[in-house]
């Protein structure tokens, strides 16, 4: 069975999509924190309305806006964690849902001419956004989104690949990580940051709720079998491909 140009690029827009949440949900999976995603995916939100206001709608810089309130929200969750007046995630669940409901209101208040489905914003529609191609010369060389998205993964792959030894270091005994000189509040708000992009860029594909299972299921199945950090990051990443 030959597969149209356009469908083609729709599955490979959702295996780079997938492949590119599998890579930082190894970090977060083995530092548990997997209900962070979830705590990012709904300030994407949010930072979407607030970007709107600035920029226009469909602006790559709604983005930017999303991933800069998904970093305020691990600030905020992390700053209320270091005062010992709430533990564990609580601090989280006290953070998000006060950003998710400003999101709410300023959706209703200054954008209530817009018509929003309700699927695409829970689980996206990779359909919708593999319409945009890129076509040069008569040539249709896929969805434009895939590329963005591709640069999403490249992006993590180098950040893995130069710090992998660290990172581990970082998650698994990070005492110890800090007597050895590693930075590890900076590199942990490093992979933070990347985890916060790849998110936000996601969201039109994976939308907020299924980005969650893009970044958390192949790497706590890959976490069953894996030995080491290196071989956990390679079992997502080869879980995402194979179930993409």
């Amino acid at each position: 069975m030959t597969l149209t140009p356009y469908a083609a690029g729709v599955l490979a827009l959702i295996a780079v999509t997938a492949v590119a949440c599998a890579l930082p949900g190894a970090f977060l999976v083995t530092s548990r924190q997997s209900m962070l995603v979830d705590a990012m995916g709904h300030a994407a939100f949010p930072g979407v309305v607030l970007a709107a206001i600035v920029w226009p709608i469909g602006s790559p810089l709604l983005v930017l806006g999303a991933a800069a309130l998904a970093l305020i929200v691990v600030a905020s969750a992390e700053g209320l964690s270091r005062t010992g007046l709430v533990a564990g995630d609580a601090a989280q669940g006290l953070v998000f849902p006060g950003l998710f409901s400003v999101g709410v209101i300023l959706l209703s208040t200054r954008f209530s001419h817009l018509h929003l489905q309700e699927e695409a914003v829970l689980v996206g529609d990779p359909n919708i956004v593999a319409v945009d191609r890129i076509i040069i010369a008569g040539r249709d060389f896929g969805p434009v989104y895939c590329y963005v998205m591709g640069a999403v993964l490249l992006l993590n792959v180098l950040f893995l690949a130069a710090t992998h030894r660290r990172l581990a270091l970082v998650v698994f005994d990070p005492d110890y990580a800090r007597t050895l000189g590693v930075p590890v509040r900076g590199l942990r708000g490093a992979a933070m940051a990347l985890v916060a992009l790849t998110l936000t860029a996601s969201f039109y594909t994976a939308g907020a709720v299924l980005v969650i299972a893009f970044v958390v299921v192949p790497a706590a199945t890959a976490a069953l079998v894996a030995d080491s950090f290196p071989r956990l990051v390679q079992g997502s990443a080869a879980i995402a491909a194979l179930v993409a």
